[in-house]
């Protein structure tokens, strides 16, 4: 069974542009992630600085796994700076019987 999750990130207006550089970097690693099968950004059209990442992997495990990664040795050190806000992730079962 599929794993949807989506993070939300609040960019702090005046960094959109070196949150976008950010994120990009963030994404090949989080792509090559063991599990991962699919992650898009989406950007809030009428708030630029509110970037959605929806992100699809195999089992619950492997983002678990790819959780613990991120808070320790693949943190991303220049992350916060740039935030308006914590992030806010939602981990949702994917219903594919609907």
């Amino acid at each position: 069974m599929s794993i949807t999750s989506i993070l939300e990130l609040r960019v702090k207006p005046d960094r959109v542009e070196d949150a976008l550089v950010i994120v990009e970097r963030i994404l090949i690693d989080t792509r090559a992630f063991d599990g991962c099968e699919s992650v898009v950004v989406v950007q809030d059209h009428a708030d630029p600085a509110h970037l959605l990442a929806i992100e699809t992997w195999k089992s619950l495990e492997h983002d678990t796994a790819y959780r613990r990664w991120r808070a320790g040795d693949g943190a991303i050190p220049d992350l916060p700076d740039v935030l308006a806000a914590a992030p806010r992730l939602t981990v949702a079962v994917t219903r594919d019987d609907m």
